[in-house]
């Protein structure tokens, strides 16, 4: 098995369902006493939040301190690097220029891609911070390397989204009105024909607990990026290394 390096403490609650799931999934594979060979980075989140809650995110400040942090875990025996967070990957290509050629940073957007792809999806609705949503290293990669139809809520609806997800969810409130809220505008994605939905966040799973679960929610099938990145980074590190694309450019 490789080792992987996790960038994590984005926020700590996200570090610890990648840090469970990547051992619960490589367990349920090897059996046995095996669990996975992991090195942590956890940041105080606060260093890097106001970069990457600002409007157009400050990407080249926030590389600045993955960079470092991603080469000592490198140092200490880390085979490739997790980011354990689905708005930072937008820093992701200048942490990766920065590492060897043979280190990948294992990218968010190619485990959800396969995971689409491997369960015959062709249109599929995006819920996520307004970066992920209209950033330029999410949604495109899914089009042009998956092949996959995206769709996204209107921008009054991604607004709303993106401010429950730092003034609610992100501080630890959970509250009824945004849940339905929430729903609906999962209802609105299938009617726009949508087969599935992704959460691109990890903190909007908590909001649907009882329905993501289920694996359909209104109807739609439901995928929760974080496991889906957590179990695709497990099958790396167990696979050697091999049969993963790597930093999305």
């Amino acid at each position: 098995m490789k080792t992987l390096g996790l960038l994590g403490g984005t926020s700590y609650p996200s570090t610890i369902l990648y840090y469970t799931t990547i051992n619960n999934h490589t367990h349920s594979k090897l059996g046995g006493s095996h669990s996975a060979p992991l090195l942590l980075h956890s940041f105080d989140f606060s260093t890097l939040l106001a970069r990457v809650s600002a409007s157009n995110g400050d990407w080249a400040s926030a590389s600045s301190l993955l960079i470092p942090a991603a080469q000592n875990l490198v140092s200490i025996g880390a085979s490739a690097i997790v980011v354990c967070e689905n708005v930072i990957h937008a820093a992701a290509p200048p942490v990766q220029e920065a590492l060897p050629a043979h280190i990948p940073i294992l990218h968010v957007v190619d485990a959800v891609g396969a995971k689409l792809r491997d369960a015959g999806v062709k249109k599929v609705g995006l819920l996520a911070t307004k970066g992920v949503m209209e950033g330029d290293y999410y949604v495109p990669p899914l089009r042009t390397r998956y092949g996959l139809d995206v769709v996204t809520p209107s921008p009054g609806e991604t607004a709303w989204v993106d401010h429950v997800i730092f003034e609610e969810l992100g501080k630890g409130v959970v509250a009824q009105r945004s849940r339905e809220k929430v729903l609906g505008i999962i209802e609105g994605l299938r009617e726009q024909g949508a087969e599935a939905v992704v959460l691109a966040c990890t903190d909007l799973a908590p909001l649907l607990e009882g329905e993501v679960e289920k694996g359909r929610v209104r109807g739609v099938r439901v995928y929760d990026s974080t496991v889906v990145h957590a179990e695709f980074v497990a099958e790396w590190a167990m696979a050697g290394g091999e049969g993963k694309r790597g930093v999305i450019g």
